[in-house]
């Protein structure tokens, strides 16, 4: 499975990029072997997947405060293409089962994601942009918020 996304030329003050592209590869039906995904080239200073942070960092001995600035990573969508993949298994083997399933979990939940762009989000996109449909994305929604919407239109 290869999911792209285009972005207009507006998109250049950001990335130099004008399409970014990820690709799925299996082992077999459902087990993910790694992901291909287009590197994205950010403009000097517009990198939105890094934030700059400042703290106050003390000197224990001589109690003098200064600030220290730090890049550190920030959550956003273009995340999504950062590759993932499934180590060798000799290198398999030396991890502990907890990390092995930690991987797995995290391969699982970049494969689902990319299935729900594919299978959910993709096809209500127009419908939502030209407000279509009522909701939005309502295939989406968790049971749980189903549920608790259900419940308050009973109790009140």
């Amino acid at each position: 499975m290869t999911l792209e996304f285009e972005f207009d030329e507006g998109a250049k003050e950001w990335f130099e990029e004008s399409i970014l592209r990820k690709s799925y590869h299996m082992v077999d039906e459902d087990v993910l072997e790694r992901t291909e995904c287009t590197e994205i080239h950010w403009v000097e200073g517009k990198n939105i997947t890094k934030k700059n942070v400042t703290k106050k960092q003390k000197n224990k001995w001589t109690g003098e405060v200064r600030e220290v600035k730090k890049l550190e990573d920030w959550d956003s969508f273009f995340k999504f293409f950062k590759p993932q993949n499934l180590p060798v298994p000799e290198e398999m083997e030396k991890m502990t089962k907890e990390v092995r399933d930690e991987l797995g979990e995290k391969l699982d939940e970049d494969f689902d994601l990319g299935n729900d762009f594919l299978n959910e989000i993709i096809p209500e996109a127009l419908e939502t942009y030209l407000k279509l449909n009522d909701t939005g994305f309502s295939d989406l929604d968790s049971d749980s918020s189903k549920n608790e919407s259900d419940g308050e239109n009973e109790a009140t």
